[in-house]
């Protein structure tokens, strides 16, 4: 998966972790994909409302002002969004509640590429 080419696709990082952003923007980068990043969950909601050319968004569940999962909840109202959930947080009672929470995948933290890679691909084919 290492030659996933994403040009022309932007992909929407929603993170309050710098550490972990600058790694997803990396590994995101190197795929030829655009990247926008917000730092908490209302102002993804905010940009997803205004910018049409989003197509994945990378949602971290715990975020300051507003979570991942109120986010993803009102995203979903007005945008058919492939929305991806990041945590590290991730018993089977937490998948069902991600998955039910309207997210479309999940990825574990620490991130692995590879997986990210395919989680990504699934939706962006």
């Amino acid at each position: 998966m290492e030659n996933l080419s994403l040009s022309e696709k932007t992909i929407f990082i929603v993170e309050d972790e710098l550490l972990n952003t600058l790694l997803l923007d990396k590994y995101i980068t190197k795929t030829g994909a655009q990247t926008i990043h917000a730092k908490n969950g209302q102002h993804a909601v905010d940009y997803c409302k205004i910018n049409n050319s989003i197509d994945l968004v990378l949602m971290d569940i715990k975020m300051p002002v507003m979570d991942g999962i109120q986010a993803t909840k009102l995203i979903k109202k007005f945008r058919n969004i492939p929305i991806i959930a990041q945590t590290a947080y991730v018993s089977e009672y937490d998948v069902d509640n991600i998955m039910k929470s309207g997210f479309d995948d999940y990825i574990q933290k620490p991130i692995n590429k590879e997986k990210l890679y395919e989680v990504i691909d699934k939706y962006l084919k």
